[in-house]
């Protein structure tokens, strides 16, 4: 069990590895398709971490990261599933769940993270930090393949960075087949 545990979750975090959300959303995209649910996939990148790291070091780095990590798990639900993708970003795969429903819950997220004050030293800077959100929900944002679903969560966070950084952006499919990031 704690070999498993050391392969499964980020010791940063305490949130799942790449590798199990990799396992978990193709799972979860075969269950939508079997059963008919939908469900939907939320990509989270720290805002301006590059520069934060630069600034006060890897430590608040890391600081940071294991804050963020707290308020996403204060939200979720315990079949939700979140995991470290990345040096910053986050993933949460939220089965039955709808486009409009991630969005409210992402712009909780959203919310819990911009409140958390994290502090540099004893008698230093107090940090605020944000995020940018994308979300693509199974069917809403169109069929696929669970790489295509990821695929575009990704381009609406990266809708969401470029227009302001702190957002939450959907992508989803309209009824001629095309498929967009929204606000």
């Amino acid at each position: 069990a704690h070999l498993y545990t050391m392969a499964m979750v980020d010791g940063l975090t305490g949130l799942f590895v790449r590798r199990y959300f990799d396992a978990r959303v193709d799972e979860e995209i075969e269950r939508a398709r079997r059963y008919g649910q939908a469900f939907a996939v939320v990509m989270i990148d720290i805002d301006d971490f590059k520069h934060l790291n630069d600034t006060h070091g890897h430590l608040i780095g890391d600081r940071v990261l294991r804050e963020v990590a707290a308020a996403v798990k204060g939200e979720l639900r315990g079949v939700d599933t979140a995991a470290r993708y990345g040096g910053e970003e986050l993933v949460i795969i939220l089965p039955r769940t709808e486009l409009v429903a991630a969005f409210a819950l992402a712009e909780r997220i959203r919310a819990r993270i911009t409140d958390r004050r994290i502090a540099v030293a004893a008698d230093g800077p107090v940090l605020s930090v944000t995020a940018s959100f994308g979300i693509a929900a199974y069917p809403d944002s169109g069929l696929g393949s669970a790489e295509d679903l990821v695929r575009r969560a990704d381009r609406a966070l990266y809708r969401a960075k470029r227009s302001g950084k702190n957002r939450v952006e959907l992508y989803w499919a309209d009824d001629s087949g095309t498929h967009r990031a929204i606000a």
